[in-house]
């Protein structure tokens, strides 16, 4: 009786591993940090810089989604003209507060160069 209760805790443990494990593997993708958070407005500046404003209590959220971000989301324009090969790209996200002096920058690194008309 012992050995099947055992077996039955090692197979509802394996099944329930394999069950959690895809929806990590599994990571939602967003295209601007802002989406699907209340209060929360955003910009791309420059495409090299998100500016968003939203309380502070949102910052977790807005920064998990800036750290999903899509691929386009994340590619960023090039600086002025030539080539920017063997040169890292960043895009960063300046988040403040509403009503307030706070504000934290995040950095990501960026996928590249963006088509020059979607520059500034």
């Amino acid at each position: 009786m012992m050995k099947t209760f055992a077996l039955g805790l090692v197979a509802a443990a394996a099944t329930g591993a394999l069950l959690s494990h895809p929806a990590e593997a599994s990571v939602t993708q967003y295209t601007h940090p802002c989406q699907g958070v209340s209060h929360c407005t955003d910009e791309k500046t420059d495409g090299e810089e998100w500016m968003v404003m939203t309380p502070e209590k949102n910052w977790k959220k807005v920064i998990y989604r800036f750290h999903h971000l899509t691929k386009q989301a994340r590619s960023v324009c090039g600086s002025g003209s030539g080539s920017n090969a063997g040169k890292k790209l960043h895009i960063a996200m300046i988040l403040t507060a509403p009503g307030s002096s706070k504000s934290k920058t995040v950095e990501i690194e960026a996928s590249g160069r963006t088509p020059q008309k979607d520059c500034f």
